[in-house]
């Protein structure tokens, strides 16, 4: 038994390393919201009795870089790899909510310009077992939510600050890690982020304090999402 698992683990290092080239890889990662994703915004969230504004009911989907460092050793002892995460694109669509009576109309989150994004993520391609492999994610993604209404956008023309942490592990087979880190991504990794932050934006020269709270499920996809929500911000955005 000893030696049919020292084999099979020849084997699987062998597969593996001739699946990468050691050295710098880089790997696209789209993950796609999951349907029931959403968020509840409110005002005055520290106060004892906090005005919730709607949930918003959200679609879209993030485009990811994974870049990392794989070296032979690495996959022979079995060690962790550190790499990077970088944000090339993301676009959550939402239903409205109204604010100080205002109906938002198209709800729409963008990755904000101003603030930088991005991560870590943990790979270990033999977690536990040798069949088994594990991604650890931490990541944050600097959004504006704007909106359609041309009263509130003019109001708050950079839209509403927002930075959505990720901080997930998942576990995966060994082979859907290498389908994962190779292109072929579809379903093959989910996570799920419960969201619970605090921001501040100006409106009509009013510093208001708002809350969300919400949960976010997040899976691999091959092609970025679509849907209704989504065509009216690509059009209220012009992308």
């Amino acid at each position: 038994m000893v030696r049919y698992k020292a084999l099979r683990l020849a084997v699987l290092v062998a597969f593996v390393a001739s699946a990468f080239a050691c050295g710098e890889i880089q790997a696209p990662m789209t993950l796609a919201l999951e349907e029931g994703s959403s968020m509840t915004i409110s005002l005055n969230p520290d106060t004892p009795n906090p005005l919730v504004l709607g949930t918003v009911e959200l679609e879209g989907g993030v485009s990811t870089l994974m870049t990392a460092e794989i070296g032979y050793w690495d996959l022979v002892f079995h060690r962790p790899i550190l790499g990077t995460l970088e944000i090339t694109d993301l676009l959550f669509a939402g239903t409205p909510f109204s604010l100080l009576g205002i109906p938002t109309d198209e709800v729409c989150t963008i990755q904000d310009p101003n603030t930088p994004s991005g991560g870590t993520v943990l790979i270990d391609l033999f977690d536990h077992k040798i069949n088994n492999a594990s991604l650890q994610f931490v990541m944050d993604m600097a959004t504006a939510i704007k909106v359609g209404n041309p009263i509130l956008a003019g109001a708050i023309p950079d839209g509403f600050p927002l930075v959505l942490s990720v901080d997930s592990e998942a576990d995966l087979s060994l082979m859907e890690m290498l389908s994962l880190m190779t292109g072929d991504a579809e379903g093959g990794l989910s996570i799920t982020q419960t969201l619970d932050e605090q921001f501040e934006v100006t409106v009509l020269g009013a510093v208001l304090s708002m809350g969300v709270e919400g949960e976010l499920t997040l899976t691999t996809v091959n092609e970025f999402p679509t849907g209704p929500l989504l065509d009216d911000c690509i059009a209220l955005l012009g992308l």
